[in-house]
């Protein structure tokens, strides 16, 4: 299952898609991706490793592409909804809010910007500190 979500967002593809049809494309693969129900640690390392991807490509790319409210809101919840256990997904997690960052600026310093105080604020790893904190 970590590969086929892993591989859900990454057809997502910003080389191909422009405009409307890469946001909805976007918004689609958000949305079956937050569907998933109490996935395992080894989905949540796909999941991250390929909305790092995806971000990291959308940041490259020149189009203006953006985040509807309601992709926004499953972004957000994919990112801040899990307790993560293990200090290496919530380093992962942490290098998918870097990629968003780069790609929406605002939405890191925005809608996003609670959630990236509350995991500083409360993470145990000065590791992962350190990587969220650079976004801020």
């Amino acid at each position: 299952m970590a590969g086929a979500v892993e591989s859900a967002l990454t057809a997502v593809n910003p080389s191909v898609l422009k405009g409307a049809a890469l946001t909805r494309a976007l918004s689609r693969a958000l949305r079956d991706v937050v569907g998933l129900r109490s996935p395992p640690a080894e989905v949540w390392r796909g999941t991250y490793e390929g909305l790092r991807h995806l971000f990291t490509r959308l940041g490259e790319e020149e189009g203006g592409t953006t985040l509807d409210p309601a992709s926004e809101g499953d972004l957000q919840t994919l990112l801040f909804g899990p307790d993560l256990a293990t200090e290496a997904l919530r380093l992962r997690r942490a290098d998918v809010v870097i990629a968003v960052a780069g790609f929406a600026p605002t939405l890191a310093s925005g809608v996003l910007r609670a959630d990236i105080l509350a995991c500083v604020a409360g993470e145990r790893s000065a590791v992962v500190r350190d990587r969220l904190g650079a976004v801020l």
